[in-house]
């Protein structure tokens, strides 16, 4: 009896440690978008080779919106190897041990000197030229309001 609850025990450990691995390391576009989303991804790594591009070029952006680090990785089958399929197009890592807590800090001074603080890259999105039909509308708005303010300054 008692062999029996301690290998349910054991069982149960053993069950316990693989989910808590497993919640580590994330992967998949839509896992990735979600934790990065909320905040709580440490370091996110994307492949260079998805194909078509569109799936993931606007990663970065949100990885540098939010604040979180990330790397770029030579084919998916690199990042295939470490989730154990054929490929994958992107993974995060949530959290790690204390041990490889000191790694981890390099890898993202790493992200953070290659991609996230580049300098050429303006964090201003967008280029603020308006269109023709949109600087005549400000332009309307703009006589009116001297309108108005002349009106008021002559009652």
């Amino acid at each position: 009896m008692e062999e029996l609850s301690a290998q349910k025990a054991k069982g149960a450990d053993v069950k316990q440690k693989l989910v808590k691995k497993s919640n580590n390391l994330v992967f998949g576009l839509n896992e990735v978008t979600c934790l990065i989303e909320r905040k709580e991804a440490k370091l996110v790594v994307i492949a260079n080779d998805v194909e078509p591009i569109e799936l993931i070029m606007w990663l970065p952006t949100l990885c540098r919106r939010m604040g979180v680090p990330f790397l770029i990785v030579k084919n998916k089958a690199t990042l295939g190897k470490v989730v154990h399929f054929k490929n994958c197009t992107c993974l995060a890592l949530r959290d790690v041990e204390k041990a490889d807590n000191s790694e981890l800090t390099n890898l993202s001074r790493l992200a953070d000197n290659n991609y996230n603080a580049n300098k050429d890259l303006s964090l201003k999105y967008g280029g603020g030229i308006l269109s023709k039909k949109s600087q005549m509308r400000m332009d309307m708005k703009k006589r009116q309001l001297d309108k108005d303010a002349a009106n008021k300054q002559m009652l």
